[in-house]
């Protein structure tokens, strides 16, 4: 429930019910619950900017699964610690985290999780001006991710592909990522997302001296 409320940007309803998990957790002395909530937890946290609060119980989930190097929830931490280092423009010790959760993912054959860790590398990559390998793990983001039908993977990596296509002046391109990502995060109810990738839109659309189709998406993300 709590992770429900947090992808629907409900922050602070999903930070009540997942404390409310985690004192669940101790009281019954239950780590597999535990690592969950700090896990969510830390996800909400990163949305709020929240990074000394998401660090914490990052680490919080990731101490109660040591010594289980191949565990898929050790992976999903690392990628969220790629997250906020990323968000406090450490590109590099972020780039090193999601590496380690590729790792992880790639032994146990997850290729659900591997589409978090291949997009952020991508992200890192673009981030850092090498548009090819950004490319390179966007795309393979996305095969992945049409070929398990993972409807967030797939918004995430077009989302990727439409910053990268945008910066390489390949606005038809953008556009045409970028939409599909927006059809998806409209049709989940994901508003923070959808909000993002209107104004990104928007963005283009002012680059091309489009004003009234900038205006129009602009004045969408806000409502």
């Amino acid at each position: 429930l709590g992770s429900v409320y947090a992808r629907t940007s409900h922050y602070d309803k999903a930070l009540e019910v997942l404390k409310s998990a985690v004192g669940l957790g101790i009281s019954g002395n239950n780590n597999v619950l535990l690592a969950d909530a700090y896990l969510e937890m830390g996800i909400v946290y990163v949305r709020r900017q929240h990074l000394d609060s998401a660090r914490a119980v990052l680490n919080k989930s990731l101490s109660l699964e040591l010594g289980k190097s191949k565990d898929e929830k050790n992976a999903l931490v690392f990628n969220m610690l790629g997250n906020v280092a990323k968000e406090e423009n450490k590109f590099e010790d972020a780039l090193a985290h999601y590496i380690r959760a590729t790792e992880v993912f790639e032994k146990i054959h997850n290729l659900e999780g591997l589409t978090q860790s291949l997009s952020n590398i991508g992200n890192i990559q673009y981030l850092l001006g090498d548009y090819d390998k950004a490319l390179k793990y966007g795309n393979q983001c996305l095969d992945i991710a049409m070929r398990l039908k993972k409807q967030t993977s797939i918004a995430y990596a077009n989302r990727l592909l439409g910053r990268i296509y945008r910066r390489q002046k390949k606005f038809p391109e953008a556009l045409s990522s970028y939409k599909k990502a927006l059809a998806i995060y409209e049709l989940r109810g994901e508003r923070r997302e959808a909000a993002e990738t209107l104004s990104n839109i928007g963005n283009i659309f002012f680059e091309l001296e489009e004003y009234s189709n900038a205006n129009k998406h602009y004045s969408q993300s806000i409502h």
